[in-house]
């Protein structure tokens, strides 16, 4: 990877931004180097993005946006430069010239990103959350091809977790899989190892004055992450207004990671004060949890917020000791009402 310094070059303004992942911060960008251009009638601008977290696609459209509001003239004199792993594009055209002349004397090596590799997943309990899901939310039976597409396991890894939980299961005349009951042991024996099958997470505020979880969750709003769901309390909340809870601890989020590998540069964005901590000494302020299957079941509301599933919230407040929440959770999620459309 490579860090871009300040460009200079004259004709033109160009404007760096590092790992740029929000559309509100390109338009912002965007409109900045117009004004610019508009008070400069003989300069080019550019926009460059280092190593940016939007795809090539979602930026094409951005521009497209842009382009609507900006005047022609300012519209040929701009453009947007994307630099990944060393390869330059260009929005709408290919980078100029000049730009990529300078762009080769203004790149630094800088220390590779870190991915987090996750252990492979246990399949058992992966079974096990999507039958509790399809329970709770009402969905009724899954054929074992289902269940296997969604897991993202073979045949025989399903077959083999239904075997386990065959006092809590029925199968339907189509040869439909789903719970009897809500699986009381098999979910104790879950939560007795959630910690280790979601690969949970934990950061800690080290700065004395730490943001607020309704905060940080406006901050990733903002970031328009892909697979990054809010879930915990602000999650349970969103499904359940009525629950007893005031105020949310910490911040939990869960991250749809079917491959394993994932980056958390994302959570110097939110707060530069959380930093990991390992253990349970130690209260955590925010905290992920990762989830392994191939469907994420995450939801994403009217205005694109993207929430955890109602399980991923129900084990986030056990493991919070909100017991008596997460019981009323249950009955509320369980109840002809929940199950409504």
């Amino acid at each position: 990877m490579h860090a871009i310094t300040d460009i200079v070059l004259p004709g033109w303004v160009v404007e760096v931004k590092k790992g740029l992942r929000s559309s509100r911060n390109l338009r912002a960008n965007l409109m900045e180097l117009a004004y610019l251009l508009a008070e400069n009638q003989d300069v080019k601008g550019a926009l460059v993005l280092d190593e940016p977290g939007m795809t090539h696609k979602r930026l094409d459209r951005e521009w497209q946006e842009a382009c609507k509001v900006l005047r022609p003239d300012i519209v040929e004199r701009l453009s947007i430069v994307t630099v990944r792993s060393g390869e330059l594009a260009g929005i709408p055209n290919g980078p100029a010239a000049e730009i990529r002349r300078v762009l080769a004397d203004s790149v630094t090596p800088v220390e590779s990103v870190q991915e987090e590799v996750l252990p492979r997943p246990d399949y058992y309990t992966v079974v096990l959350k999507l039958l509790v899901h399809r329970w709770l939310t009402g969905r009724g039976p899954a054929s074992v091809r289902r269940l296997q597409g969604m897991a993202g396991c073979s045949y025989p890894t399903v077959a083999s977790a239904l075997a386990r939980l065959e006092q809590v299961i029925a199968r339907s005349p189509s040869r439909g899989v789903a719970l009897t009951r809500f699986p009381t042991d098999a979910w104790r024996e879950l939560l007795a190892m959630a910690h280790r099958v979601r690969s949970t997470i934990r950061y800690a505020d080290r700065s004395g004055q730490p943001i607020t979880p309704s905060k940080l969750a406006q901050r990733l709003e903002a970031l328009s992450l892909p697979g990054v769901a809010v879930g915990g309390v602000l999650g349970a909340i969103r499904y359940d207004p009525d629950l007893d809870l005031t105020g949310a601890p910490r911040l939990d989020l869960s991250i749809h990671s079917p491959d394993g590998k994932v980056n958390l540069d994302f959570v110097k964005d939110l707060d530069p004060a959380l930093k990991r901590v390992d253990g349970h000494g130690e209260k955590a302020h925010a905290t992920i949890h990762f989830v392994r299957r191939s469907e994420s079941l995450f939801e994403v509301d009217e205005v694109g917020r993207t929430w955890a599933d109602p399980v991923e919230c129900l084990m986030d407040l056990h493991e919070m000791r909100f017991e008596s929440q997460a019981a009323q959770f249950v009955r509320r999620l369980e109840s002809a009402e929940a199950r409504s459309p």
